[in-house]
C-alpha cells in the first residue's frame, strides 16, 4: 500500500479512536505523534505526513482549526461530521489496511 493512503487511513482511525468529530478536537501534533515510527524518524515518512494531512483537509474529511493555547497557538483536527458516511467506508475498506 502506498505510505500515503496508509497514514491516511491511519490518522482517521487515531481521530475515530478518539471521538473527535466536529467540535471536539486535538490538536494535530497529538494525532500524528501517535503514527508508527516508521513514519515519525525519517524524512520521507515526514513528507508522506504532511502529504496524507493535506489530502484530508482538502478531500474535506477534517476540520481545522488554530486554537490559542498557554505557549501560542496550535494546529486542532476533528473529523468533519458531514463526511462521517464516506470517512467510514474508507477507513473499512480493504485498500487501506
Amino acid at each position: 500500500m502506498e505510505d500515503n493512503e496508509k497514514v491516511k487511513s491511519l490518522i482517521l482511525r487515531e481521530l475515530i479512536k478518539k471521538c473527535k468529530f466536529g467540535g471536539a478536537h486535538a490538536p494535530l501534533d497529538f494525532i500524528t505523534g501517535n503514527l508508527p515510527d516508521e513514519f515519525l524518524h525519517n524524512k520521507q515518512g515526514q513528507k508522506a505526513i504532511q502529504k496524507a494531512v493535506k489530502d484530508l483537509i482538502n478531500d474535506e474529511w477534517v476540520v481545522v482549526l488554530m486554537k490559542k493555547t498557554g505557549k501560542g497557538s496550535d494546529l486542532h483536527v476533528s473529523v468533519n461530521p458531514r463526511k462521517i458516511r464516506e470517512i467510514s467506508e474508507y477507513v473499512q475498506s480493504g485498500k487501506n489496511s
